[in-house]
């Protein structure tokens, strides 16, 4: 009844998802306290949205997927839930995406950032694969971010545009640099200060 709609969402619930990426960091939080948390973000936005008279504008768009071959989406659905939770629109192509699908969102969406998922060492693969694509067909995305159970960041970082993603709430930050105008090679540079943490992985680039 008092505060502006847009200042509920950006100030209110949008610093409570930073809270519960906290929670999950320091595993205070499970997959479930995350997904209960997202779905009353979501429900406080539309009645939120519903004030306001309109949606409220999205940062920029990402599109997410799962390695083509692998089942395992857990982390990518992580990944798209804190997205969306922090204002992005999201592109979610599921599990076992053949490349050429990936190609295609990528042409017709032109996102701020693609995430790709892989639990597999037999299907990570599909990144460089996919990178190789885009470069073939004249295309880039300014970050191309990658992560999984059997994803490294050495791996990762032998194509262009890719940048490890350690942890899925991390990826609004990297979106969000990539909208402040960060290239990949800036990510993979910077990546402990834009997130806002210490990150092992990166333990080197502190």
């Amino acid at each position: 009844e008092k505060v502006p709609p847009l200042d509920v969402i950006e100030k209110g619930l949008a610093k409570g998802m930073d809270a519960v990426s906290a929670l999950y960091a320091k595993g205070a939080y499970f997959l479930p306290d995350i997904m209960l948390s997202a779905d009353a973000m979501t429900a406080a936005i539309g009645v939120a949205e519903q004030k306001l008279g309109k949606a409220r504008e999205k940062k920029g768009t990402v599109v997410s997927f799962v390695a083509e071959g692998d089942p395992h989406d857990i982390g990518k659905n992580l990944v798209v839930m804190f997205l969306k939770a922090n204002g992005f629109e999201t592109v979610d192509l599921g599990r076992d995406v053949p490349n050429q699908d990936v190609i295609a969102a990528v042409k017709k969406h032109k996102p701020v950032m693609l995430t790709g998922t892989a639990l597999m060492t037999t299907t990570m693969t599909a990144f460089p694969k996919v990178a190789e694509m885009l470069k073939q067909q004249g295309l880039t995305v300014p970050v191309f971010g990658c992560g999984g159970g059997a994803v490294k960041r050495d791996f990762v970082e032998s194509f262009d545009m890719g940048v490890y993603g350690v942890k899925a709430f991390h990826a609004p930050k990297l979106a969000e640099a990539t909208l402040a105008g960060k290239s990949y090679k800036d990510l993979r540079k910077e990546y402990p200060k834009i997130v806002g943490e210490f990150v092992t992985e990166y333990a080197d680039r502190m």
